[in-house]
């Protein structure tokens, strides 16, 4: 089974699964160890001060580096990406990436209006005809989280399935987890949702397994905070009861990662 393949068996899983975030070689290394079945690196935060294609090829060359130790897939977060959306996409797909996730521009200070969303679906189609089946496209919905409430939710969500996204990750800065619960009872689609559970970290991960969330991702540091100085794995400590529901937690907090 190749790569992305992988990714879509996690997102088609009958029962929910778990990717933890990584930031580099020794934190992807461990992953792997403990079984878990893909992982989740993020460049999100440093795209917006990207400024050259130097620059963004540096990040390219570390997410291929990462990539190429792994034999399970990859989920890279890019955030709002680096130039052409069809371009990004066949980069990252020559990479190894399984998937990239995308934000939907909802969390800007742009005005909600049916253009903004209109050119996010037309990037993902044209980014969708140019990969095929080679890379998995994730969008990530913004719209409980600046707080234009669940309609608004759905119907983006909705369009974002509709151009041919495998998969929405769903965020919401409501720490008791009802918008999630509320959302996933109104989804009416096949499409996977997927969130990071460190937003709800007092809400046991069975309430969203009922709910039929099907990926939670242990989301922490950004690809170049393992450059930093950390001393601990923080990423992979337990919280709210998380440990005793995420596979290996126990064992992999164990570990010191620098």
């Amino acid at each position: 089974m190749n790569k992305v393949e992988g990714l879509k068996t996690v997102f088609k899983s009958s029962k929910m699964e778990f990717l933890p975030g990584v930031y580099d070689e020794q934190s992807a290394a461990l992953a792997e160890h403990e079984g878990f079945k893909g992982v989740w690196i993020s460049v999100a935060e440093q795209v917006p001060c990207i400024n050259s294609e130097l620059a963004w090829r540096n990040v390219l060359k570390r997410v291929g580096a990462l990539c190429g130790m792994l034999t399970i897939p990859t989920l890279l977060d890019i955030g709002r990406g680096y130039g052409d959306l069809v371009i990004t996409v066949q980069q990252l797909r020559r990479l190894g990436v399984a998937g990239v996730c995308i934000e939907d521009g909802a969390e800007s200070d742009l005005p909600w209006a049916s253009d903004t969303i209109n050119e996010n679906c037309r990037q993902i189609r044209a980014a969708k005809a140019a990969a095929g089946n080679d890379i998995l496209l994730i969008a990530r919905c913004g719209a409980l989280a600046s707080g234009k409430g669940m309609q608004a939710a759905l119907d983006r969500c909705d369009a974002l399935q509709k151009a041919g996204v495998d998969a929405v990750l769903l965020h919401s800065q409501k720490a008791h987890g009802l918008e999630i619960a509320e959302f996933m009872y109104r989804w009416r689609h096949n499409v996977p949702v997927i969130i990071v559970s460190s937003q709800y970290s007092s809400v046991p991960l069975q309430v969203f397994d009922n709910a039929g969330v099907s990926v939670v991702i242990r989301a922490t540091k950004n690809l170049d905070a393992g450059y930093g100085g950390a001393q601990t794995s923080d990423w992979l400590h337990a919280d709210g009861g998380f440990g005793q529901n995420f596979p290996a937690m126990e064992r992999l907090a164990a570990h010191s990662l620098r």
